[in-house]
């Protein structure tokens, strides 16, 4: 009889065959060897369905991260006969990370794998958004729009962009479903940790002194960057200040040697996706994100 076991680390190897394509796998099992020896893969991380004979036909990868906040990769169900044994496999790395100091549980679903959906709305997961992934040049030696009379943008500490953050939450239109289910400072934290951060793309916006918005930029190589995070207070949006701090935004990235900028948007928010067109973006892939907390009272 088939059982969801603990993957010990000798068999890592193993188990990640079930989870990653064949022209994936030397890359993928690179990165986790790396990952486990920094120390960065606790024990539990890893669990699999295992046959009677000791092989294993499935598992799950749970990886923790920076923010509070752990991924899921799942060996997709090849049939409807596999969903409740791929839940339960989900089900065993929820109960894992209770151990961890982690708050919300995320995947991302290829759009058409019904059966890989099902098996985590049964594991207890709900659907966050469709996320889109564009891609944009960043334009080179291009002279950004003047800011608008009164409006400055300035370096902040991670400390000072909590409060702006939680103002330009009010009436988002990007993954809504998300509110409260972080604190402020650990999203802070895990937009942080996505690549290396210049303090002139790691921005406040403000109004006549006051904060209305922020541009959160890491690069992610040395030329490559992801915007993570763009947010302004409902009160100004819409009347194309958004446009101007973003040409500001590709501006300062050349300048640090970045071409190519990438992002994810939820695709209903349209307002956004517009914006993010007129500015060259391109849609890449599309995904469904799920999310589950990991704590039973949310914070």
């Amino acid at each position: 009889m088939d059982s969801i076991v603990s993957v010990p680390a000798s068999r890592y190897e193993e188990a990640i065959a079930q989870i990653i394509p064949a022209n994936r796998r030397a890359m993928a099992t690179a990165t986790i060897t790396t990952l486990d020896h920094e120390g960065r893969l606790p024990d539990g991380c890893m669990h699999a369905v295992q046959h009677e004979s000791g092989h294993y036909t499935a598992a799950l990868l749970t990886i923790p991260a920076a923010g509070r906040t752990a991924s899921f990769i799942l060996t997709p169900p090849a049939c409807a006969r596999d969903i409740p044994q791929a839940a339960a496999l989900l089900t065993a790395g929820v109960a894992q990370t209770t151990k961890w100091p982690v708050d919300l549980l995320q995947a991302l679903l290829n759009l058409t794998d019904e059966y890989t959906h099902a098996a985590y709305m049964q594991a207890g997961f709900q659907q966050l958004a469709e996320l889109h992934t564009m891609v944009a040049p960043v334009p080179q030696r291009t002279l950004p729009t003047p800011l608008p009379s009164g409006i400055t943008l300035r370096h902040t500490h991670d400390a000072n962009l909590i409060a702006v953050l939680d103002a330009t939450y009010a009436e988002t239109l990007d993954c809504p479903s998300l509110r409260g289910l972080r604190r402020t400072p650990d999203i802070v934290e895990g937009h942080r940790s996505g690549g290396r951060v210049h303090e002139d793309l790691w921005i406040v916006i403000a109004k006549d002194q006051r904060d209305i918005g922020c541009a959160l930029t890491t690069c992610t190589n040395e030329h490559a960057a992801d915007l993570a995070y763009f947010g302004l207070i409902p009160e100004v949006r819409g009347h194309g200040l958004g446009r101007i701090v973003m040409e500001h935004v590709h501006a300062r990235a050349a300048a640090h040697g970045v071409r190519t900028m990438r992002l994810a948007v939820d695709a209903d928010n349209a307002p956004a996706c517009r914006l993010y067109r007129s500015l060259g973006f391109v849609l890449r892939s599309k995904q469904f994100a799920v999310i589950r907390s990991a704590t039973e009272v949310q914070v």
